[in-house]
C-alpha cells in the first residue's frame, strides 16, 4: 500500500509458488530461512523450484575465461534477467541508440578527422570537436530533442583546455573511472635516477630516486601490454608504457586541498628499448601531450578489457549462476545477494555478444583491437578470489601507510564503503547463523560456494592441486560475502559511473589512437595530435558508449543504496542495513 500524499508505503509480504497445473501455494510471515529451518510443508516445493532452476541456469565453458551461464546473447536468458529497455539488447545497439537520441547521428557516418579542438571555433566549423559533440549552451537541460552530449564537469569548471593540465591528467588515476593500477614506486629505473626536471621542483637536496625511497613517487606500469600491441594493419596504435608521478609540494593549495598534488614527471613509451626517449614536462608541449595521450590510452584498454569485463563481469558470473542453481529464493543469502546481482547475467551475455566478441565494441573503438580476448585470458590465469578484496588491492599496490599520498579520493571513499559492507554483512550473517555449526550444516550454502568455485573457476582447482577450502565458519562466510558485495557494488560503480567524466573529451583520454608511437622527440605537432585522435564516427560512438555506461549504472541501482526493501522484508535485516 502506498500513501501518495505523505510518500509512505506499507508492505505486507505474501510469498508464493505458482507452477503449472493446479498447484498454487501461498504463505506469509516468513522472509527468509535456511534449509534446516524450512517448514516441512515447504521443503518439497523448495526442492522442486531449485530443480527447475538447474534446467534453466545451465553452465557453459568459454575459452580462457570463467565458466558462466549458457547464454551468448541476452535473448538466451530467462525473461526476468533481461534489461528492461528494448534498445539495450546488446552494447552496440545500446550505443547506437544512445548516440542517435543525443542528436549525434550525423557523426556516425562521418569518417573524416577533426581539424580543431577549440571550443570557441565558429559554429559552422564542422571540424571543431567541441561544437559537434556537446550540447549548445542553454540546451543541455532543454525540453526539446537532445542537442548533443553534456560537457564533462572538468571542462565546465576549468575551461576547454583542462585536458592539457598535468594536474587534470593525474586526477584520472586518483578519482577517475580507473584508479586501481596506480602503485607506489620505491625504486625508479636507472634512466630516471639522475633525471633533471625544471618545471617540477623536487624537495631541496633530493633526486627522483631519493624521493621514491621516501614514498613520494608513483607509477603506472603497462609494459606487460607489449605482446598485445595491435597489428599495424588494424589502423590503431598503442604503447606498452611506463608513467611516473611525483607528489609535489602545493603549500599554496593551487591545485589541491592538501599540501601536495600529484604530477606526471616522466613517461617511457617503450621501456624495453634503452634508447627510447624519456618524455618529461620540460619537453615541447605537443611531445608531452602526445606522450600523456599514449599513457591514458593504455590505461583505457586495461580498464575496459580487464578491470571491467574480466574482473567485474566474468569472474562474478559463476557466483550468480550458482546462486540461482543452489540457493532457494527463500534462502537468506539469495535475498542478500539478489539486489547486487540483478542484471549481472544480462551484462555478461551482452559482453560476450557485442563487447569482446569479434566485431564488438572493443575491436572497433579501442586500440587493442582483436587482442582484447587474449589479454583477458592471460590476466585470468593470474586472477585469484582474494583479488576482489579492496584493502588487499591497496596493499598490493604498495599503499601500506608509509607512502606520502594525502589526497586519494578513490582510496578514502573505497575504504569507507568497504567498512560499511563489512559491518552490514557481519550483522546479517549473525542474524541467520547463531554458530559456526549452522554455517557448516547449510547444504545449500555449501553447494552454492562449491559449484561457483570448482565449476565456475575450475582452473583454480586442478585435480592435482590444492582442494577447495569449505566455508565452515561465520567469519569465512562473511569474508566471502563482503568480497562479492564489494565487487558487485563499489567496484562496479567506480569503474562505470564516472566513465563519461573520464572519457568524455577524447583529447584527454582517447579509447583508440591512430598514429605510430613517437620514437624520438620533436616529431609531434598539433596537426599530428589531431590526426592521432579517433575519427568523427568513432569519437561519437566512444563518447556515446561511455555516457550510456555512466547512465546505466545509475539506473540499474548497482551501488549501495538500491531499494533493499524490495528484497529484504525482515525488519531485523532492514535495521542491520
Amino acid at each position: 500500500l502506498k500513501h501518495d500524499t505523505y510518500w509512505e508505503r506499507w508492505i505486507f509480504p505474501c510469498y508464493s509458488w505458482v507452477g503449472g497445473g493446479h498447484s498454487k501455494l501461498f504463505f506469509a510471515g516468513m522472509p527468509a530461512c535456511s534449509p534446516a529451518r524450512c517448514p516441512w510443508w515447504l521443503t518439497k516445493q523448495r526442492e522442486l523450484a531449485l530443480a527447475r532452476n538447474r534446467k534453466i541456469y545451465q553452465w557453459a565453458a568459454f575459452a580462457g575465461m570463467p565458466t558462466g551461464m549458457k547464454a551468448l546473447k541476452m535473448d538466451d536468458l530467462p525473461r526476468e534477467e533481461h534489461l528492461p529497455l528494448w534498445h539495450e539488447r546488446d552494447f552496440k545497439v545500446a550505443t547506437a541508440n544512445h548516440v542517435i537520441r543525443k542528436g549525434l547521428s550525423a557523426l556516425l557516418g562521418d569518417y573524416t578527422a577533426w581539424t580543431n579542438l577549440a571550443e570557441h571555433a565558429p559554429l559552422e566549423d564542422a571540424g571543431a570537436l567541441a561544437n559537434a559533440l556537446y550540447s549548445l549552451e542553454g540546451m543541455e537541460k532543454g525540453s526539446g530533442a537532445a542537442a548533443g552530449l553534456p560537457k564533462p564537469d572538468a571542462m565546465k569548471r576549468h575551461g576547454p583546455c583542462f585536458w592539457q593540465e598535468d594536474t587534470q591528467f593525474a586526477r584520472q588515476f586518483t578519482q577517475g573511472a580507473h584508479c586501481a593500477m596506480l602503485k607506489v614506486c620505491r625504486r625508479v629505473p636507472a634512466e630516471l635516477v639522475h633525471l633533471e626536471l625544471h618545471s617540477v621542483r623536487l624537495r631541496e637536496g633530493h633526486t627522483l630516486a631519493s624521493e621514491a625511497a621516501a614514498g613520494r613517487v608513483y607509477c603506472l606500469d603497462y609494459s606487460f601490454l607489449k605482446p598485445y600491441l595491435p597489428d599495424p594493419l588494424s589502423g590503431t596504435s598503442m604503447a606498452a608504457v611506463e608513467c611516473y608521478f611525483y607528489m609535489a609540494a602545493d603549500l599554496q593549495h593551487n591545485y589541491s586541498k592538501a599540501d601536495a598534488c600529484l604530477l606526471p614527471v616522466a613517461i617511457r613509451l617503450d621501456p624495453a628499448d634503452p634508447a627510447a626517449p624519456v618524455f618529461t614536462p620540460d619537453d615541447d608541449t605537443w611531445d608531452w601531450l602526445t606522450a600523456k595521450a599514449f599513457v591514458a590510452n593504455a590505461d583505457a584498454q586495461y580498464h575496459m578489457v580487464v578491470s571491467y569485463y574480466l574482473k567485474t563481469l566474468a569472474v562474478l558470473e559463476p557466483f550468480v549462476v550458482s546462486m540461482h542453481r543452489n540457493l532457494s529464493v527463500m534462502h537468506p543469502l539469495h535475498k542478500l545477494l539478489r539486489p547486487y546481482t540483478k542484471h549481472g547475467l544480462a551484462f555478461n551475455a551482452m559482453a560476450r555478444e557485442s563487447l569482446v566478441a569479434s566485431g564488438g565494441l572493443i575491436e572497433h573503438l579501442f586500440s587493442i583491437h582483436d587482442q582484447g580476448p587474449n589479454l583477458a585470458a592471460q590476466e585470468y590465469d593470474r586472477w585469484r578470489f582474494e583479488d576482489l578484496g579492496f584493502p588487499l588491492t591497496m596493499v598490493h599496490n604498495g599503499f601500506n601507510g608509509t607512502e606520502f599520498f594525502p589526497d586519494f579520493p578513490w582510496r578514502e571513499d573505497g575504504l569507507l564503503i568497504w567498512a560499511a559492507i563489512v559491518d552490514y554483512v557481519k550483522d546479517y550473517v549473525n542474524l541467520y547463523y547463531s554458530c559456526d555449526e549452522d554455517v557448516e550444516a547449510d547444504f545449500e550454502l555449501q553447494d552454492w560456494y562449491r559449484e561457483a568455485m570448482t565449476i565456475g573457476h575450475a582452473k583454480l582447482f586442478p585435480p592435482d592441486g590444492t582442494p577447495l577450502e569449505e566455508i565452515e565458519s561465520r567469519n569465512l562466510l562473511s569474508k566471502v560475502l563482503v568480497y562479492l558485495i564489494w565487487a558487485f557494488s563499489g567496484q562496479t560503480s567506480s569503474l562505470t559511473r564516472s566513465c563519461y567524466e573520464t572519457y568524455g573529451f577524447p583529447a584527454a583520454r582517447a579509447t583508440s589512437l591512430h598514429a605510430a608511437v613517437p620514437a624520438q622527440k620533436g616529431q609531434c605537432t598539433q596537426e599530428t595530435f589531431l590526426n592521432m585522435l579517433p575519427k568523427k564516427h568513432n569519437t561519437a560512438a566512444a563518447a556515446g558508449f561511455m555516457h550510456w555506461m555512466s547512465e546505466r549504472t545509475m539506473l540499474a541501482g548497482l551501488m549501495l543504496g538500491a531499494p533493499m526493501e524490495e528484497y529484504l522484508m525482515d525488519p531485523d535485516v532492514l535495521e542491520c542495513y
